[in-house]
């Protein structure tokens, strides 16, 4: 990522800000903000900010120009705040000025982790003072009265549908509107600069401002934090010429990138929620091996050919965008068109690959986030990234010969946010693994992957390229006594149930438990799936949140080999 116009801090490894707004901060959840907010103690919205736990969310940044429907009186003196964790996971947006109809508001924007990957939204509704105005009351937002509003139908304006929101934040290295606009530095003798300073001063003496977790201390180098501020360089032809000071001006602290910071961690969020889009869909085990391939640039396969022949009519070989940056999944150096154009037939619009206001029409987007070799990579690489991950778990041969980048990490060396890095990366492999993974993908997906029948699970099994299968057929033979299975369907029913049945939270893809005869045609009539079951109970993936002994995952794999052979 492109760090351009920082100067060198002194001090820099010894984080001397007295506060951590990386992954060492301390960790709150959303039950724990509804329970501040719904306190009888916590009446007024001030009341609400003072009691967030010291030494949470302590990334914040300042929006003086903005789109949102929080959008009242808000300039310089009255930015909008936007606070996050250090993982992007939870975001607070609220207006300081009580003169604004959206004072004593807080907006909640919250990821829930896999296997649902989605964002929810909820809205803490707190007293207000007298305004000079006509307030705005809940009922004209689309809530009722109460404090605590899950998911009010507000939300959806501006981010998307109810099932299926979006974080939105300008993309890297602009962010029009903000403080820090232009890649997180404030310019010396220039306006914002000032304006800033002004916002600064005033805040100093302001309750609601005050609650945010600034720096207990200020070294030489962060005056303007969370922002950085430094001497434009100038040169007649290149207006941003930097020359040989790149690497003098370039500076591993992300301490005082608060917009990056948000583009980053935002965007590995939506990464997340894509992937496991792909994930829920009932198609995806037939394109996985495929999609792996075009993550490695694989040729033994023409992978446009064979998409069609899975997906039918409805997928169509998609073309390069020659002028499209990297950033844009369609870019003919993304690796990513494929992974792209199935999205589309997964229902995936081209906003959904963005973090974009409103560019409905507009995949592209700048996320400023380092690749496996120093450049910087795209939402749809991080998605193929998770995408290939999921695969490797079923098929061993991929295991030890990649893994995924980590360039927050490898670039902010000094600094904790590995928690950034934890939610996914750009596949990275050595070249010399690249034919033998690109050869296993493609006997994978040739063998029978996708289209073998219950009946050739025995040959499939003894084939080398299904390893990952035979390992599993072989542990249990394939023949498995009476008491083994019955222990194997009362296992299902209760490991596994709660969480694939139509009462579940999960989507409906995953209601497949509903009736012993709605699993037995899913194991009759969907190989894939079968396939997909042993493994994941084998490799411990599932039943989510249990570890299971070896008789008790033999069992339930026992089972569902019984129903898929046709018992009765």
């Amino acid at each position: 990522m492109m760090l351009w116009w920082l100067l060198p801090i002194a001090g820099l490894n010894a984080s001397p800000l007295g506060i951590n707004p990386d992954c060492n901060e301390k960790k709150v959840t959303v039950d724990e903000i509804k329970k501040i907010a719904d306190s009888e103690k916590n009446k007024t919205m001030l009341d609400f900010l003072r009691n967030i736990p010291e030494g949470s969310l302590q990334t914040f940044t300042f929006v003086y120009g903005t789109k949102s429907l929080q959008h009242h009186l808000v300039d310089e003196r009255w930015p909008r705040v936007l606070r996050m964790s250090a993982d992007g996971k939870i975001v607070l947006s609220f207006i300081c000025n009580k003169e604004s109809q959206d004072y004593g508001s807080v907006e909640v924007l919250y990821f829930e982790n896999p296997p649902n990957a989605r964002w929810r939204s909820m809205s803490l509704v707190f007293e207000k003072p007298e305004l000079k105005f006509k307030e705005v009351t809940a009922t004209s937002i689309g809530i009722n009265r109460h404090r605590v509003h899950i998911d009010p139908p507000v939300c959806t304006n501006c981010h998307g549908t109810g099932q299926n929101l979006r974080a939105i934040f300008p993309a890297y290295p602009n962010w029009p509107g903000f403080f820090g606009s232009e890649d997180d530095t404030l310019f010396k003798n220039e306006k914002e600069l000032s304006q800033f300073h002004q916002f600064k001063n005033f805040a100093a003496n302001n309750p609601c401002f005050q609650t945010l977790p600034w720096p207990k201390k200020l070294p030489p180098g962060y005056n303007e934090y969370p922002y950085n501020s430094i001497e434009r360089l100038v040169k007649s032809t290149e207006p941003y010429e930097v020359g040989n000071y790149l690497q003098k001006l370039k500076i591993d602290n992300y301490h005082i990138r608060a917009n990056l910071k948000f583009t980053d961690a935002l965007s590995h969020l939506n990464a997340q929620r894509i992937a496991y889009t792909f994930l829920r869909h009932k198609d995806y085990s037939k394109v996985a091996p495929l999609l792996a391939m075009e993550s490695l640039s694989c040729k033994n396969l023409n992978l446009g050919e064979e998409l069609s022949k899975v997906l039918g009519p409805s997928y169509t070989t998609p073309s390069y965008v020659l002028d499209a940056s990297g950033m844009d999944p369609r870019s003919p150096d993304s690796r990513t068109l494929h992974l792209y154009s199935v999205g589309k037939v997964f229902g995936l619009g081209p906003q959904d690959w963005t973090l974009h206001f409103n560019r409905p029409d507009d995949p592209e987007y700048a996320t400023g986030i380092q690749g496996a070799h120093g450049h910087d990579i795209s939402i749809a690489a991080i998605v193929q990234g998770l995408l290939f991950e999921d695969t490797a778990k079923t098929v061993p041969e991929l295991k030890g010969n990649f893994k995924l980048s980590r360039g927050v990490s490898a670039f902010f060396k000094s600094q904790n946010f590995s928690c950034i890095d934890d939610l996914g990366g750009e596949v990275e492999f050595d070249a010399k693994n690249q034919e033998k993974m690109c050869a296993t993908l493609a006997k994978v997906y040739q063998a029978g992957y996708t289209t073998s029948k219950i009946s050739d699970l025995p040959a499939l099994a003894s084939a080398p390229e299904n390893l990952s299968l035979k390992m599993v057929v072989e542990k249990i033979n394939l023949v498995s006594n009476i008491s083994n299975i019955k222990d194997g369907e009362k296992n299902i029913q209760t490991y596994c149930t709660a969480c694939h049945t139509k009462n579940s939270y999960l989507p409906p893809a995953y209601h497949f438990f509903s009736s012993n005869a709605d699993l037995k045609r899913k194991m009759q009539t969907d190989p894939q799936f079968l396939f997909k079951s042993l493994a994941y109970i084998e490799n411990g993936r599932m039943p989510f949140g249990y570890q299971l002994s070896n008789s008790d995952r033999q069992s339930i794999q026992s089972y569902l080999i019984n129903l898929a052979q046709g018992a009765k």
